[in-house]
């Protein structure tokens, strides 16, 4: 593909008796579409399972290793002039991903348990204005138990978890830490099937967690999540559903080791609502949702906080405000065409504190697509499509806006039983455009701190099966 891009994939499976050997190999190198964004990753992952009529033992491996230029952002004049530059021609960043884990099931009568244990270690290095490092040992375990039942012509299926998650990040240099996290959670869910079609479901989880950096804070944390929904058929094809429910998220350790100094991070939380219509016809399906949820606490990086190395931190937001319609419709006809709409208007401000009614950075108001797809026989395929982002705030202070861009892509592919040759074309018009930016450069009211995406690019393929 286009900027020097190669990206090779091979995966086999090995079924003999009751064994499976799953194995799964990628590389990928491009010299980037910016200068000191060339990049290489390696993969490489291997799964094996034994199972009979009731009873399932595996164990998985993989590991991947990334080495990238960091190109860095780009000032609203850099990018006018030349899109393709960097400002930090020595920056580079390696991160190593080695993860291992086994698991079973067994089905007992109506009853089936499940265990997952698994262990992931991640590594990075990276020189850019400075040297930073870090290692991350992360452990988890879970146990499940699932239980399905029939009463009459109603089915109730009930399930029961535990999960145990361990992490432990260490960071190198002279301003190394170490940081401690250890997570535990019991959750319950309840799904009942009526004869009529309508499903109720409740679930609720308790999670606690204990946060430690070494000679320095403490944190004990612990949260209640819930949710109760029903989804009901009220014709042919046609059923409404919904559901409400409060959510939560904790930080993680890479979250609480970039706080302001003496700060620490709460839990996040959410009310959270949910309600919409799912059709179904000859030929097609459509979903329109509304969505909304109220969060306190929102965990997020704010440019302007005091941090530990000058602006810039890890914060909890004054109360956010989320929410929209989203619309999702595919239709195929005359088995040679598909066609699928996607659309969504979504509302994000804040609705307490200094940036009060402001718009939250970077969330679009309006995205939409359109893909049509030509299979007029013979093996051949012809798709193209069509997307839209609407304009964006670079920052809380919505003092500039980042231009709203559209994009379209192509792409034909001939297929036999065993082989698929393929083109893709992306951003047919070399659109200049950028999706990320973090600041706004004051004396001219434009976006600062850019990131530039791709121009055209386009990609030669081929996939052979055995």
């Amino acid at each position: 593909g286009s900027h020097g891009l190669i990206d090779a994939r091979g995966s086999a499976t090995l079924v003999h008796g009751g064994f499976s050997l799953d194995a799964a190999l990628n590389q990928r190198s491009t010299d980037g579409h910016r200068r000191n964004f060339a990049s290489s990753v390696d993969g490489r992952s291997l799964g094996l399972q034994w199972r009979n009529d009731w009873l399932r033992l595996g164990a998985r491996h993989a590991q991947d290793a990334l080495e990238t230029g960091l190109a860095g952002a780009l000032t609203a004049a850099q990018y006018e002039a030349d899109p393709s530059q960097s400002n930090t021609p020595g920056a580079r960043a390696r991160v190593d991903n080695q993860r291992n884990g086994v698991f079973a099931s067994a089905q007992l009568g109506q009853w089936e348990l499940a265990f997952d244990a698994g262990r992931r270690d991640k590594a990075l290095d990276s020189v850019s204005t400075f040297p930073y490092a870090y290692h991350i040992d992360a452990r988890n375990r879970s146990v499940r138990a699932r239980h399905s039942t029939t009463w009459g012509r109603v089915i109730n299926t009930f399930i029961a978890g535990v999960d145990d998650d361990q992490w432990t990040r260490v960071v190198h240099g002279a301003f190394g830490s170490t940081a401690r996290q250890e997570s535990r959670g019991v959750y319950l869910r309840d799904d009942v099937e009526l004869h009529t079609g309508t499903v109720v479901s409740a679930s609720v989880r308790r999670q606690s967690a204990t946060k430690r950096v070494i000679g320095a804070s403490e944190i004990d944390q612990d949260f209640t999540a819930w949710n109760a929904g029903v989804v009901q058929p009220i014709g042919k094809g046609v059923s409404l559903y919904g559901n409400v429910g409060r959510s939560f998220r904790f930080a993680n350790v890479d979250e609480i080791g970039y706080t302001a100094v003496g700060a620490s991070l709460a839990a996040q939380s959410s009310r959270d609502a949910e309600a919409g219509v799912r059709l179904a016809w000859s030929g097609g399906r459509g979903d329109l949702r509304y969505h909304r949820n109220a969060l306190r606490n929102e965990i997020g990086y704010d440019p302007a906080a005091p941090g530990p190395f000058g602006p810039g931190a890890n914060v909890n937001f004054d109360p956010t405000l989320r929410q929209g319609l989203e619309l999702d419709v595919q239709h195929a006809w005359a088995r040679a065409w598909l066609l699928r709409v996607q659309a969504a208007g979504r509302e994000a401000k804040f609705t307490a504190g200094p940036y009060d009614g402001n718009r939250v950075s970077l969330a679009p108001r309006y995205t939409a697509s359109v893909a049509l797809d030509w299979m007029p026989g013979g093996g051949h395929r012809l798709g193209g499509s069509l997307s839209t982002v609407s304009s964006r705030s670079a920052d809380f202070d919505n003092r500039c806006t980042m231009p709203a861009y559209t994009l379209g892509h192509l792409r034909y592919a001939y297929s036999t039983s065993q082989v698929e040759l393929g083109i893709g074309v992306h951003n047919v018009a070399d659109k200049k455009y950028y999706a990320v930016a973090y600041q706004c450069n004051a004396t001219r009211g434009v976006p600062d701190a850019i990131y530039p995406e791709a121009g055209r690019t386009v990609v030669l393929s081929v996939r052979v099966t055995l």
